[in-house]
């Protein structure tokens, strides 16, 4: 469907259907975002991170997590947000990626709530004239008077993104995980 005439990029029900459901909401730079909480295995606070060379400088490295090692992002630095300070409410949320292809955690300012999103809630994103930076955003929530940017964890962790000189991090883990 075209996007001109005011209506959804969702060609078919069963896609906004796909998108409907419980989403964790947190805040980056003053920015909300939503991923599904099903992808969601724990929230923790901010821990010290070990940085591991050669990786991209929004992966500020990898922390010991119960004694797994998990890949660690810094979401405001991969959308080059301004930066902003870590307070008593900054923490890890630590999500499950699809399709088997791993654990990470993402740092985060805050995690004000969850919120049940349904189809009347959700809108396309709005083109911005660079549709790859977009490719992160799956869909736009309106949720009360705010807009809510809801993740699609699939592209924002594209493994290609994570590779070190010595592999890739989530395979790493995975081989980690499978010892333990």
């Amino acid at each position: 469907m075209s996007e001109k005439n005011g209506t959804s990029k969702f060609a078919k029900s069963d896609e906004m259907e796909a998108l409907i459901g419980k989403y964790l909401v947190f805040e980056i730079a003053n920015q909300e975002y939503g991923i599904p909480i099903a992808s969601v295995k724990e929230i923790v606070g901010i821990m010290p991170i070990t940085r591991v060379p050669k990786v991209p400088d929004f992966i500020p490295g990898v922390v010991n997590l119960r004694g797994k090692i998990i890949p660690i992002a810094d979401l405001g630095m991969r959308f080059q947000l301004q930066t902003y300070e870590v307070t008593d409410r900054t923490c890890v949320v630590v999500v499950q990626l699809p399709d088997g292809q791993g654990i990470f955690g993402v740092i985060v300012e805050n995690v004000p709530e969850v919120i049940d999103v349904a189809v009347e809630h959700l809108e396309n994103a709005p083109d911005m004239g660079n549709q790859n930076e977009m490719r992160f955003i799956t869909a736009m929530a309106k949720w009360e008077e705010r807009v809510i940017m809801l993740l699609a964890l699939d592209k924002l962790f594209d493994t290609k993104d994570f590779e070190s000189e010595s592999g890739n991090l989530l395979k790493e883990q995975d081989g980690v995980e499978a010892q333990a």
